[in-house]
């Protein structure tokens, strides 16, 4: 049985299942109608759409962790700032990414 966890407990383990391209497991901490948008991109739905961008986004870099900057919540609003690290495919370049993870 899953043992009860805080709110950025379970958005820092949600977020952990989706860089690990864990879908089956990940699914469970979304909506069906979930958006997610990085940066300028287009958003995109769902969790076909969550795999489906990452897919193509894995093709060019390597999720490699995150760095936790800072965590705040407030009744039932999360948000988390991480420094995120991928691995640039085409030179093994480490890259470093400030994200801002927010959820409600």
């Amino acid at each position: 049985m899953m043992q009860p966890m805080t709110q950025i407990e379970a958005v820092k383990t949600m977020e952990r299942l989706v860089g690990e391209q864990d879908w089956q497991a990940a699914a469970a901490y979304f909506t069906s109608d979930v958006m997610y948008k990085v940066g300028v991109q287009e958003p995109v739905y769902g969790m076909a759409g969550i795999r489906d961008y990452l897919k193509r986004q894995n093709q060019v870099v390597q999720w490699q962790g995150h760095t936790l900057r800072l965590q705040w919540n407030y009744d039932d609003v999360v948000v988390i700032e991480v420094d995120s690290h991928f691995l640039r495919l085409r030179d093994q370049h480490l890259i470093i990414v400030p994200c801002v993870i927010p959820t409600a």
